[in-house]
Formats: C-alpha cells, sequence, structure tokens
C-alpha cells in the first residue's frame, strides 16, 4: 500500500482554524480518455482558491512554464498516431509527463493556491500506460523514427530528453531512453510505483479521483468529439487502461482516493469532486 501526500513540493501558507499552517490540497482526476477529466476541470477551474493545470499539455495554459516545449511534443504525438510509431509515442509520453512536477512546484509557489487539481497525474498515469507500452515494444529495438518531427520541436524535444537524462545521472539516447522505460514497465505494480516519482520528477498528490465509466462509452465520446484519435482510443485498449486503473487504486492508500460515476452530467461529476476535495481538506485542517 502506498500513502499518497508524498511530498515534493512547496506551498501555500493557509491557516486552519486552530491557526495551523494548511499545505495545498494536490488533486489528480485521472481515468481513461473519454471520462470526461479535461470536462470537469474546466468547471472546477473558476472556484475560489483552486487551480487546474494538465498533467500533460501545459499549453492549454497560455501562462504556463514550458509551453513551448508542450507544444512541440504534442505535435510530435500526433505524428506518433499518425505514423503508428510506438517508440515515439513512449517517447513523447515520458517527456510530457516530466513537465508537470517542475510546472506543478512553479504554481504552487507562485500562486499559492488552497487546491491545485491535475487533469491526469505523471504518478499514476505512468505506471497505468507504461506496462501497456512495454508489453507491445518488448520485442523490439532501436529509437523512435524522429524523421518527420518538424525541425525545430525536435530540438526542444531532443533538450528536454537530454535534461532528464542528465537529471537521472545517465547519458541516454532516445534509443536507451526507450529501452530503459520499456524495462522499468516491466516491473510490478509495487516496484513501479516506488520508482517512478524519481523517473518523472514528482511525488504522488493527496487525493486521487478517478472518473469511472465503461470503456465502451468512453469510446462513443471520443469518437462524437471528432477529433484525431491517439494510438490507444479504442475500446480494447482503453479497456486495458481501465483495468490498469483499478491495479493501481489497489497499491494506493484508500482513504485518498476515490471513484467517481463518470457516467452521469459534467456538472454533476463536478459537484461530487468538490465534495471529495472539501472533505480532504477539512482533514488537512
Amino acid at each position: 500500500m502506498v500513502a499518497l501526500g508524498s511530498r515534493l513540493v512547496k506551498g501555500c501558507r493557509r491557516r486552519g482554524p486552530r491557526g495551523t499552517v494548511v499545505p495545498p490540497l494536490r488533486v489528480a482526476l485521472v481515468g481513461i480518455d473519454g471520462s470526461g477529466k479535461s470536462t470537469v476541470a474546466r468547471l472546477l477551474q473558476g472556484d475560489a482558491g483552486c487551480a487546474v493545470l494538465s498533467g500533460m499539455r501545459s499549453h492549454t495554459r497560455s501562462d504556463a512554464p514550458l509551453h513551448d516545449l508542450s507544444m512541440s511534443l504534442a505535435t510530435a504525438s500526433a505524428v506518433a498516431d499518425r505514423t503508428a510509431d510506438l517508440r515515439l509515442k513512449l517517447l513523447v509520453l515520458y517527456l510530457q509527463l516530466c513537465m508537470f512536477g517542475p510546472i506543478e512546484r512553479f504554481w504552487l509557489d507562485a500562486c499559492a493556491p488552497d487546491v491545485l487539481v491535475a487533469d491526469r497525474h505523471p504518478v499514476i498515469d505512468g505506471p497505468t500506460y507504461l506496462p501497456v507500452f512495454s508489453q507491445r515494444l518488448a520485442s523490439a529495438s532501436g529509437g523512435p523514427d524522429l524523421s518527420a518531427v518538424d525541425p525545430i520541436d525536435l530540438d526542444r524535444i531532443l533538450w528536454w530528453a537530454d535534461a532528464q537524462a542528465s537529471r537521472l545521472g545517465r547519458s541516454l539516447d532516445p534509443g536507451q531512453l526507450i529501452a530503459e522505460l520499456v524495462g522499468l514497465g516491466e516491473l510490478d505494480d509495487g516496484a513501479l510505483l516506488r520508482e517512478v516519482p524519481a523517473w518523472l520528477n514528482c511525488g504522488l498528490p493527496d487525493l486521487v479521483l478517478q472518473f469511472v465509466v465503461p470503456p465502451e462509452a468512453a469510446a462513443a465520446r471520443l469518437q462524437e468529439r471528432g477529433d484525431n484519435r491517439e494510438l490507444h482510443e479504442n475500446v480494447r485498449t482503453l479497456a486495458v487502461l481501465d483495468a490498469r486503473y483499478d491495479a493501481m487504486a489497489g497499491r494506493l492508500d484508500q482513504a485518498s482516493f476515490r471513484r467517481l460515476d463518470a457516467c452521469q452530467s459534467p456538472e454533476t461529476v463536478a459537484e461530487l469532486a468538490r465534495q471529495a476535495i472539501d472533505e480532504a481538506r477539512a482533514q488537512l485542517c
């Protein structure tokens, strides 16, 4: 069992009713694509004292740090989807997840919110997705095909990949990095949860809200969007990922984990999220 709230951050200096310092509550919205996380995150954005960040695409906020890098990674992710390059997809996913920790720490220090909500979270989504990629890439070798990535985007991506390798104390080219990530995804879930925070430069949140929706319903929602579909956005893979989220839930402190029925309207789910957040904040006080 892994206890949530492993703190690698400094945050606001709010005072509770007894004069004690109340740290910011860090909340993760997780669940398969099409479960409604982003919609609910937008509804929570206007709540007093609440800041909302993307766990993977920080460029959705124009004032976010690493904005251009995030855009370049999103563009490369679309290239990976278009070319069905799982190696490139895994590399981009890892580098996207590595952005969140520094950005989270920036927002907590700079803005001191009462609540920081993440639409996805590296330390939950990383262990969810990594074994799926590892299984599919176990017999593959070599690095990703970077030839279709725009040169400006590629420069930013390689800079960030080199920065992560340096942070980990290693000298890794993209192919070697992918090989190590595949090996990481082959660990059992307990070991994976222990290793991932260091790999992603990010601690666990204080509260995890899992949006639960049948994979078939999620796939139908994604179809209705009409956007370009990602490699994993099909019923079969969504079902595998849904089971992975459940496996992660079983490894976490259940006192700080909630499952929300996301088949309801976004407004109803947002209200359920607010109730869970209020209960968790009351415990902090």
